[in-house]
């Protein structure tokens, strides 16, 4: 009898083993999906906020550099209306695709929303940051033929340290992204 009850208890134990394994597998699971998105594969708006508000806190305990580049796709809403959405779709997956390859493994590149995007860039200054975003500008300029082309305006800015918050960085960036698309678009400019 008592190895019978052993057994019918360790039997269950197991299961219930399984199960919290399968649990946690699905939640890391969820979690993956809630950090990247889905379309684009990049970090997600969650996710590149996140790690934005890790750089910010990080530069101000440590005082080091620290530049954010805000980058929106030139006329997209126009490129979706002449060709559609799953066009669209695959411009921004080879824009993204294009930028991943010109970082280094430390800058974090994450989507905002639609055509938004942002360049986290840990232990660069703003003269850096800019001479990148130059670069990416000309390596949009001269995309792949296959697909519609689109220019790329970007933001730069740098976190400093009268900076009160996060916001105070994102709000340069934003102002230099509406600069470059005022100036004539297809540029980047420097907060």
């Amino acid at each position: 009898m008592l190895y019978i009850s052993s057994y019918v208890f360790g039997i269950v134990m197991m299961n219930i083993g399984f199960q919290l394994m399968a649990a946690e597998s699905i939640r890391g699971e969820f979690e993956k999906l809630a950090m990247t998105d889905a379309l684009t594969g990049v970090h997600s708006r969650r996710a590149v906020v996140s790690a934005a508000h890790a750089c910010f806190q990080r530069s101000q305990r440590h005082a080091r550099s620290f530049a954010l580049m805000m980058l929106d796709l030139d006329h997209f809403k126009s490129l979706n209306d002449q060709f559609g959405h799953q066009i669209g779709d695959q411009v921004l997956q080879a824009f993204c695709r294009r930028i991943e390859t010109s970082l280094r493994r430390e800058d974090v590149l994450g989507r905002l929303g639609g055509e938004e995007f942002v360049v986290l860039m840990p232990d660069k200054n703003a003269e850096q940051a800019t001479q990148i975003a130059n670069s990416l500008v000309n390596i949009q300029a001269a995309a792949d033929a296959q697909l519609p082309s689109t220019t790329v305006s970007i933001g730069v800015s740098e976190w400093r340290p009268g900076d009160a918050s996060l916001e105070d960085l994102l709000a340069r960036a934003d102002r230099a992204l509406y600069a470059a698309k005022a100036s004539g678009r297809n540029r980047a400019i420097m907060a």
